[in-house]
């Protein structure tokens, strides 16, 4: 009887654990709302590693670090990723205290950039500071009215190219013109005579004129 009991008790226990597990793993995997940051700083530094190995002769390759720290809300997030083609370097307008978009995905934190594109790094430590110091109302108005001149751009991509003029037939280099036709004089007769004459008209082109004159055997 007792051990029926513990074994039921030991079950409850490791379900609630379960439960729990799977609750901390939802809100970690859960994507939060675009929020309000600004900048701490921003570093770039060259890594040496080791990237493959030929015998005994070690192949090092040097890669572009970029680690860029973060004031969200009561907490400084610091975030490394690596400079590839994928991403592009950090802008320039990146200074400190400068005004940012973040999100928060799992160990990742998103970063909105100026012109658009986002930039995801791996979250590597965070701690506790003071509450962010609120966007002023030019701050907000800016971020507006960049986003309005995107969204602008965006709508826009296509409507500047004009559409191809269909190529007009080629006219052709020599008209063709009607000729004009000459009735030929008719050849006079001699008063009385039977002879009937037959007269074919040709072009004006034509260099000589042809008729045929038939008469009836005599």
């Amino acid at each position: 009887m007792l051990f029926r009991h513990l074994t039921l008790l030991w079950k409850l226990r490791l379900s609630a654990l379960f439960a729990l597990l799977l609750l901390s793993f939802s809100v970690l995997a859960a994507e939060s709302p675009w929020q309000q940051a600004r900048i701490v700083d921003v570093k770039t530094t060259a890594d040496t590693r080791t990237s493959t190995w030929i015998v005994n002769t070690p192949i090092q390759s040097e890669e572009t670090v970029c680690m860029i720290r973060i004031h969200l809300k009561d907490k400084i997030l610091q975030g490394i990723y690596t400079l590839d083609k994928s991403q592009a370097p950090p802008p320039p307008e990146w200074v400190k205290h400068a005004p940012i978009r973040a999100q928060i995905v799992g160990d990742r934190v998103f970063l909105k950039g100026p012109h658009g594109s986002d930039y995801k790094l791996r979250v590597v430590s965070a701690k506790s500071a003071p509450m962010l110091d609120p966007w002023t109302t030019q701050e907000v108005t800016a971020e507006k009215a960049a986003a309005m001149t995107e969204e602008a751009d965006h709508s826009m991509i296509g409507f500047d190219d004009k559409p191809a003029t269909p190529a007009k037939p080629a006219q052709a280099e020599h008209r063709l013109r009607r000729p004009r036709l000459r009735r030929l004089p008719r050849p006079s007769l001699q008063p009385g005579s039977s002879a009937s004459v037959r007269c074919r008209i040709l072009p004006r082109s034509s260099s000589t004129a042809r008729a045929w004159a038939t008469r009836p055997p005599s």
